[in-house]
């Protein structure tokens, strides 16, 4: 049976998680800060998800690619009414387990989401540095501290003229173009690579750069190199903490000019709180 109306339904409640996750003969879970929870009152065998993911492809044009010969996959497709939807699968025991994810078009205010005002305020304030600027953000996962740097760069578009480009493994939120040019790029979808995702903001000369979800393995040099052009780039790890994300793409700057000139950074680690919230460490 396919369960597509059920999980849009789902989706379309305020208080529902971002992302759920269907397997044979279990109810949908969510996983939120608290833990793992069941996310709808159902339980979906493997006939269940094999039909609904077939409609998921067909809703994203993808009807004539069988999935059920494909071990695992991922696709995503705009859904009136929630966003864009991104659906990944794989193959268990001769079953699928798919995951379903919603990348809302409402960026939250930031005292809606942060319990430091004022931390936001400065973030806000590096973004609007003229002279190159490094900023690194860690916390314990990509979507809280990801919701953090996305409440500010709101603020930028809404209020000034800038490019600002997104690269990121998986969109946070969809950011439409308001007084700044917006252009999202996610790892996967629309570039192989954080590489070649890099060269997109040269080409398109964003002075305002948004990289997320580095790893402890990726070492980028367009990274050093936008900021060495005067530009702000932020940074986003949950491996790697702030300092080191510094230590590895700001120090390096100098070199990059031939002077002794040391770029600007802003240090800021993200911390859960209660109500869905988050406490900012920052550090100048």
């Amino acid at each position: 049976m396919n369960r597509t109306k059920e999980i849009v339904e789902y989706f379309s409640q305020p208080d529902s998680a971002r992302r759920i996750i269907l397997a044979p003969n279990a109810p949908p879970v969510t996983r939120r800060h608290s833990g793992v929870e069941v996310a709808m009152n159902l339980v979906t065998d493997a006939a269940d998800i094999s039909d609904t993911l077939d409609h998921l492809l067909d809703a994203a044009g993808l009807s004539d690619r069988n999935a059920k010969e494909q071990p695992s996959g991922s696709f995503s497709f705009s859904q009136k009414g929630l966003g864009r939807v991104r659906v990944s699968y794989a193959t268990q025991r001769g079953s699928q387990v798919v995951s379903i994810s919603v990348i809302p078009v409402e960026i939250p205010a930031p005292e809606a989401i942060c319990t430091t005002p004022e931390g936001i305020e400065t973030l806000i304030e590096a973004l609007q540095c003229n002279d190159g600027c490094l900023i690194a953000v860690s916390g314990p996962d990509i979507p809280g501290s990801s919701s953090i740097v996305y409440t500010a760069l709101q603020k930028i578009n809404e209020h000034q003229h800038h490019i600002i480009y997104i690269l990121e493994r998986s969109l946070t939120y969809l950011m439409p173009h308001g007084n700044s040019i917006v252009m999202q790029t996610e790892l996967g979808s629309d570039t192989p690579t954080f590489e070649a995702g890099l060269r997109g903001a040269s080409e398109f000369n964003a002075n305002i750069i948004y990289v997320s979800d580095i790893g402890e393995t990726d070492d980028l040099p367009a990274i050093r190199a936008l900021v060495a052009e005067g530009n702000v780039v932020i940074v986003n790890s949950s491996i790697l903490g702030p300092e080191e994300l510094i230590k590895r793409y700001a120090y390096p700057v100098s070199s990059l000019l031939g002077t002794q000139t040391k770029c600007s950074t802003l240090a800021i680690r993200v911390r859960p709180e209660a109500d869905m919230k988050f406490s900012l460490n920052i550090q100048l």
